[in-house]
């Protein structure tokens, strides 16, 4: 199968006119290649289609055997990732957040200080799941 880029509606016949559509032509490919280099496509074969859209961005399909593998192709089945939720941001306790977790004060102390934290004011940023996975980032 031959690989071709499509470029937002610029029929290939089309470029190879003089005049305008040739010099425009000609400007979406240079920046056609570089926006496939920005999203990791250095061989251009490896790609199926390219379309650059009307706001600017390449929106590519690579060749099937180039797509990243999901889990689905290895015939797993990988937990939810779920949002995390900021509980402190720059020492200060978002207590709306930690009551929407359905979580209190001495939950959120407790964590604190199993990580030798004795006040929110040391932390940058502190986030947390449903599942109760807490992240913390001191200042």
């Amino acid at each position: 199968m031959e690989n071709e880029m499509h470029v937002s509606g610029i029929l290939r016949q089309n470029t190879r006119k003089g005049g305008a559509r040739h010099a425009r032509s000609h400007t979406l490919s240079h920046h056609g290649g570089v926006l496939c280099r920005q999203q990791g496509y250095f061989d251009l074969t490896t790609i199926q289609t390219a379309i650059f859209e009307y706001n600017g961005k390449l929106t590519i399909l690579p060749v099937t055997t180039q797509r990243p593998v999901t889990p689905q192709d290895l015939d797993l089945s990988p937990d939810q990732e779920l949002i995390f939720t900021e509980l402190i941001m720059d020492g200060r306790i978002l207590e709306e957040n930690l009551h929407r977790m359905g979580l209190d004060r001495t939950w959120l102390d407790k964590q604190l200080k199993q990580r030798h934290i004795s006040s929110a004011k040391e932390v940058f940023l502190a986030v947390c799941d449903r599942n109760l996975k807490f992240v913390l980032f001191k200042k």
